[in-house]
């Protein structure tokens, strides 16, 4: 008789790792498997905002973690208040001024995050959750408003750094820069022909004009230096083409003294 075929699924409990409970996620649309480790926030000395009743640490992310991602996974809790990922805040911390950057986040590979609850029921029915299946995709209301990855993503980032609007700006920023030097200008000039209490023109200091770049017409072109002596043999020949020359001019002053001996206009001294 064939075996009879289960109706009920079992409820398993995450497997435990070095205090940390093992969460698999599939990953992409092959169904990669991805494991988080989770566990409750333990800390030796108090932190503002990462209450350990209400705060889960999240260790080994995907890259592409966002906000987003994390709620859609966790959503038998009711709300999650703040998350905090480890590589931004070591960002934070070694830059004085964030520059804001035309692409989506990215995280290194195995980043942590703390996520904040609203209670610690919350936290504790994400502690017991059971292993089951579980996509690692975000949230269907900010599915939509996500920059794209891959290829997708530098094409973005391509169409992002290079506006169609480039010349419109930069002739403003030329109208602007001419507007300031003509107000500066027109100040000075003011100043000038200003008239003190007693009588006398106050005398202002003119600053030169901005100096113009000279374009590469103008410069002087360089001549491309030449590598002389490079191999040995080279050498040699001039050695050989220097004494030759210091040979030659010798027998040419033997000749030039004889003649001035024979014309008795020989005056070494």
């Amino acid at each position: 008789m064939p075996k009879r075929q289960r109706t009920e699924t079992s409820q398993i409990e995450l497997q435990e790792f070095s205090g940390f409970k093992i969460l698999p996620v599939m990953v992409g649309s092959s169904g990669n498997r991805h494991y988080l480790y989770i566990r409750q926030h333990v800390m030796r000395t108090p932190t503002k905002g990462l209450e350990p009743d209400r705060t889960l640490f999240v260790l080994n992310l995907p890259v592409d973690t966002t906000d987003s991602h994390l709620e859609e996974l966790f959503r038998p809790a009711h709300g999650i208040t703040r998350v905090l990922y480890q590589d931004i805040l070591v960002e934070q911390q070694h830059q004085s001024t964030s520059v804001p950057s035309p692409l989506r986040r990215l995280l290194h590979s195995g980043s942590a995050a703390h996520v904040v609850f609203e209670s610690a029921d919350d936290l504790a029915s994400i502690l017991t959750m059971t292993d089951s299946h579980r996509s690692w995709k975000p949230s269907k209301k900010s599915k939509a408003e996500l920059e794209p990855l891959g290829f997708a993503r530098y094409l973005h980032k391509y169409d992002v750094c290079r506006p169609t609007d480039m010349w419109a700006q930069v002739e403003k920023c030329y109208t602007k820069f001419d507007t300031h030097e003509y107000e500066r200008e027109r100040d000075v000039k003011d100043k000038a022909e200003q008239m003190d209490d007693d009588g006398f023109t106050v005398v202002v200091r003119k600053r030169a004009p901005l100096a113009v770049e000279q374009t590469e017409a103008a410069l002087p072109k360089k001549k491309k230096s030449e590598l002389k002596d490079f191999y040995r043999f080279q050498f040699r020949e001039k050695k050989q083409t220097e004494l030759q020359d210091l040979r030659k001019k010798f027998e040419e002053d033997k000749e030039k003294i004889a003649k001035l001996k024979q014309a008795r206009k020989f005056k070494p001294y």
